[in-house]
């Protein structure tokens, strides 16, 4: 689970699975289980890089993938990248 710092990107991150993929509540959804467990397929995790780095202004390569794969990974993600371009 994220610190509160990561914390800070929830609603967004809340509101973009919603988005992508309206079958399941990100509220109910737990936070260390991987995404592909709520039917998120590469589509998915395609759509929510770029959504991400555009809304974000942050560059995702492949390498960075594997930390996108559940909603912690990507609040943590979030937290160091951004918190980075930020400093």
């Amino acid at each position: 689970m994220p610190d509160n710092d990561g914390m800070k990107y929830w609603p967004a991150v809340r509101d973009l699975l919603k988005w992508i993929n309206d079958q399941h509540d990100p509220d109910k959804m737990g936070h260390d289980i991987p995404l592909t467990e709520y039917g998120f397929d590469s589509m998915d995790f395609f759509e929510l890089s770029q959504e991400l780095s555009e809304r974000h202004g942050i560059e995702i390569t492949d390498k960075d993938y594997p930390r996108l794969t559940t909603i912690s990974g990507i609040l943590c993600y979030l937290n160091e990248v951004v918190g980075e371009k930020a400093a």
